[in-house]
């Protein structure tokens, strides 16, 4: 994945005393790799089948910032053609900034891929789901 983004709203309460809040938009792609390898019983051959697809998108955001606390959500679509919306990235996370390089955020992510692959003459269409818990650390430039 890779976005730029563009903040619309940036509005600090009391002087920042009581945080600020921000509202941004993304676009980007996202590069999705799907492979599928079954075994089948006899007679039917097995399954070997992969795609690789880039799907632009595009996303909303919000984030409410408190001293060096961040709470934010953002929600992104991704499209391959006009009304095709099959990927999706739905993020939740807290972040905590330690110092002026370096923070490190918790949260949940949901996601849905989609794609569709031509196998044996017949459409073949992948739909996955997946959602768990994110942790990471961020290095500020």
């Amino acid at each position: 994945r890779a976005q730029v983004g563009y903040t619309f709203i940036d509005h600090p309460f009391r002087n920042e005393k009581a945080g600020r809040i921000r509202s941004f938009g993304v676009v980007g792609f996202q590069l999705s790799y799907g492979a599928l390898d079954a075994t089948l019983p006899e007679p039917l051959e097995a399954i070997h089948a992969h795609n690789t697809w880039i799907d632009p998108f595009f996303g909303i955001g919000l984030n409410y910032d408190i001293y060096k606390l961040s709470l934010g959500s953002s929600f992104d679509l991704g499209f391959r053609g006009i009304s095709t919306f099959s990927n999706w990235w739905f993020k939740s996370q807290a972040r905590y900034r330690f110092g002026p390089r370096i923070s490190m955020e918790l949260g949940w992510i949901m996601t849905g891929i989609g794609g569709t692959k031509e196998l044996a003459e017949e459409e073949l269409h992948l739909e996955v789901r997946l959602n768990g818990p994110v942790a990471g650390i961020a290095f500020h430039f």
